[in-house]
């Protein structure tokens, strides 16, 4: 008999653990949020942000990355599989950052698409511009690194393993055993 997903779940809470996996749209942000929320203001002790093979827009990725600055608590982030687009600014602003020996870490701009008028694209791509340019700045500030570089990988999508996450101050230790709350 296997466990149903709102099981695994619960029990994952229980041991103070939000997992994210997939891409993180406006919806599963909210819940990660709610999660989060719930579980700093249920204890003290840190809580752990499980990421396993996440992609997201900067959207999502600021209203995570706004939630973990506002906790009470510390967030440890534990990062298997890729972590892609703007999913890799809800890693740096952890407070403690894990890498397995086999993830991997995508600087690029996130997929997007759009729908409309020539009017309306240019509006919707002026508002990525700024959304990118913000994005870059708080990245930067994160793992203090230059902006400029880092917008020149991000724009290369460069592709980083796990101990150049490391030298580039995306993730504090890679691979052993991994740490929890």
């Amino acid at each position: 008999m296997s466990a149903r997903p709102d099981d695994l779940r619960r029990h994952l809470l229980e041991r103070r653990i939000v997992l994210v996996s997939g891409v993180i749209d406006d919806a599963s942000a909210a819940r990660v949020a709610a999660e989060l929320m719930t579980l700093d203001a249920t204890g003290d002790q840190a809580l752990v942000l499980q990421l396993q093979g996440v992609d997201a827009g900067y959207g999502p990725a600021f209203s995570l990355m706004d939630t973990i600055d506002l906790l009470g608590v510390p967030v440890l982030a534990r990062c298997t599989g890729m972590v892609a687009g703007a999913a890799v600014g809800v890693v740096a602003v952890s407070h403690h950052r894990w890498a397995t020996e086999h993830s991997t870490f995508r600087l690029g701009d996130p997929q997007t698409s759009a729908q409309g008028t020539f009017a309306e694209l240019e509006r919707w791509a002026e508002q990525l511009g700024r959304q990118r340019a913000r994005f870059v700045d708080r990245l930067s500030q994160a793992v203090g690194t230059d902006a400029g570089d880092l917008a020149a990988s991000l724009a290369s999508g460069r592709i980083l393993d796990p101990h150049e996450a490391l030298e580039a101050g995306l993730v504090d230790r890679v691979g052993g055993v991994p740490p929890g709350p």
